[in-house]
């Protein structure tokens, strides 16, 4: 059994692997105990533990897409900014992956629960984006999540590529010529 400790996290834990499960929700399924300083949370084993957090931050990153929308300057604004998280989480991700690399079953399952969570996301993002005139509507949702995907290869393992930025050219060069 994986016992999370909030307080000693780091140790044996790749950074951004606690991070994530610092941000789960204290209501996740398990049995959870708090002393007042620390919260615990026990798993059944270290893949369930990085399954758990992979869903969290799809949900996460799935859930904004509209409140950015909603709270947004302009639909393109919303783009951008959904696409910064989508960036978070795919470096993220890319450690989550190798960790599950052992098992490919469960990877294929998560990858397909982060495919029908987030395109339908993308895809409203860029709908909504196309219909106020803000960019072209001749890409697909999967198409540039893929290319933003493939931009952030590597990206946490070489301190000279800023793959934010080649990402953030891209969704510029989705706009309309005015």
């Amino acid at each position: 059994m994986v016992v999370v400790h909030r307080g000693r996290l780091a140790r044996g834990t790749g950074p951004r692997l606690a991070g994530a499960v610092r941000a789960l929700p204290a209501g996740r399924p398990g049995r959870h105990r708090s002393d007042g300083r620390f919260h615990y949370r026990h798993f059944p084993n270290r893949a369930d533990l990085i399954i758990a957090v992979y869903r969290h931050q799809v949900d996460a990153c799935a859930e904004a897409g509209p409140a950015l929308l909603a709270s947004g300057a302009t639909p393109h604004a919303a783009l951008r900014q959904w696409i910064d998280l989508f960036v978070d989480f795919l470096v993220t991700e890319h450690g989550l992956a190798a960790a599950l690399r052992s098992d490919d079953a469960g990877f294929d399952a998560l990858h397909a629960y982060f495919i029908d969570r987030l395109v339908p996301v993308c895809s409203e993002l860029l709908t909504t984006a196309a219909d106020a005139g803000e960019i072209d509507s001749g890409i697909e949702a999967y198409e540039l999540m893929r290319g933003v995907g493939n931009l952030c290869i590597g990206a946490d393992s070489d301190p000279r590529y800023d793959a934010r930025r080649l990402v953030g050219l891209l969704v510029t060069g989705l706009r309309r010529p005015r």
